[in-house]
């Protein structure tokens, strides 16, 4: 079975997984329930989307929107190691 949805927040990022669309920038709220109103399993997802700065990419596997968030896991990394790192320069 193919998961249909994923979340994952990378920084101040949310990255958004939904059957084979990838929604990232953008998404100002985000609300996930498993269940309905009367306790049956439902997923629903409710999302608040800034128009402004909606990004929206379409015909993506899971394995590509992982692929994708970890260039962008190591992308962070590498700055805040440069920003540590000088800051430790500039308190010598």
């Amino acid at each position: 079975m193919k998961p249909k949805f994923a979340l994952v927040q990378i920084g101040k990022t949310t990255n958004v997984f939904i059957d084979g669309k990838y929604i990232t920038n953008g998404i100002e709220d985000l609300t996930y329930h498993a269940r309905n109103e009367n306790g049956e399993l439902c997923p629903t997802l409710e999302l608040k989307i800034n128009v402004q700065n909606f990004s929206f990419d379409g015909g993506i596997a899971l394995d590509q929107f992982v692929e994708t968030l970890n260039r962008k896991k190591k992308i962070l990394s590498e700055v805040a190691k440069v920003v540590s790192s000088k800051n430790t320069q500039e308190s010598d």
